[in-house]
């Protein structure tokens, strides 16, 4: 009894790790790479800067232009994502210019209200799966005509009918 509750002790998992422990730094830096190497990309090809969130003037064949806010459908408006834990202060409200001559801030209305949890619990839905317990009714089917009558003509003219 006791070898069997010691191996149930000492149970270990299939799990194994087959090219040992990675170095978190060299990982770390690797996915810094990939990810520098494909922005770079994704900004030669659309002349856009994704970090800066600006168009790179006379790189690319598209031509970005501004506009306003209540032209897009309310799904693609830029909306303000803030944690629980930090509340909206005066400090951490970035400053909107109100000057007109700034034609990106004045054709962008920037709505800073934050997702509140009942929003954000109808925009994901979440996933239910019910538990599948037949996979297919098996049923035997009848045949709706009239089981096979059999004809035997006799030499003598006679008839003999019979069902099969």
């Amino acid at each position: 009894m006791s070898s069997a509750s010691s191996s149930a002790k000492c149970k270990r998992s299939a799990r194994r790790c087959l090219f040992g422990r990675a170095d978190p730094a060299l990982t770390q830096q690797w996915l810094s790479e990939k990810l520098d190497e494909i922005r770079r990309r994704e900004e030669a090809k659309w002349g856009f800067n994704f970090s800066c969130e600006t168009p790179i003037p006379g790189t690319s064949e598209y031509e970005f232009s501004p506009i306003a806010e209540d032209s897009v459908p309310e799904f693609y408006r830029t909306k303000l994502i803030s944690s629980a834990a930090s509340s909206p202060t005066k400090e951490n409200q970035p400053e909107l210019s109100t000057s007109s001559d700034d034609s990106d801030s004045s054709m962008m209305d920037i709505s800073m209200s934050p997702i509140t949890p009942a929003k954000r619990e109808h925009a994901t839905p979440k996933k239910r799966h019910g538990k599948v317990t037949d996979y297919m009714v098996v049923r035997k089917k009848r045949l709706q005509h009239s089981p096979k009558r059999l004809d035997i003509v006799l030499p003598e003219g006679g008839r003999l009918a019979a069902r099969v």
